[in-house]
């Protein structure tokens, strides 16, 4: 009994000493503006292909926020498809390069581009967006990857932030410092 307890001790001071090295401030600026596209499908019945513009407010661990922008949504394969555009809050969580990012808002869609559906009426004006996914991005990097399980269904996407408030000097174009 004394030696389990031992082991646990010990693993509990080497699993504690790492918590308190990961915990180490990071290069984040103070937000960022980017550009992204994502796409997802549910079964090929329904798929959302979005274009948006991204705004981020980092914290050390902590990064809010929010998007917006253009989509095009296709339904039944390719036979009805619709455009509009949509906006999500944006929170994203973690430290170093992985993160975990969540999304709520609205897609509205209030244009018919075409209609080849056997269904008179599909509407899909108002959508409402709960995403939840992972998000690969260093601190102060320029391009971003997530994958997510959204209202859309299963997607992935990627991004490029094109201008940051900073603290600290950034490696790009059209940086503000």
């Amino acid at each position: 009994m004394k030696r389990l307890l031992y082991i646990v001790l010990i693993v509990l001071v080497f699993s504690g000493r790492n918590n308190i090295q990961a915990q180490t401030p990071e290069n984040w600026p103070d937000a960022s503006h980017g550009v992204s596209i994502f796409a997802s499908t549910l079964l090929g019945a329904f798929t959302p292909v979005i274009l948006s513009y991204d705004y981020l407010s980092h914290g050390n661990r902590v990064h809010v926020g929010f998007t917006t922008g253009l989509t095009t949504t296709f339904c039944e394969g390719a036979k009805y498809e619709q455009l509009g555009g949509h906006f999500a809050l944006t929170l994203m969580t973690g430290m170093s390069n992985n993160h975990f990012e969540t999304k709520l808002g609205i897609v509205y869609n209030p244009f018919i581009l075409y209609n080849k559906s056997d269904y008179a009426d599909w509407a899909f004006k108002y959508i409402p967006v709960v995403s939840l996914g992972y998000r690969y991005q260093k601190p102060g990097g320029r391009m971003f990857y997530r994958i997510a399980l959204s209202t859309g269904g299963i997607g992935a996407g990627t991004g490029f932030i094109f201008w940051t408030d900073n603290r600290l000097p950034a490696s790009g174009i059209w940086t503000e410092g």
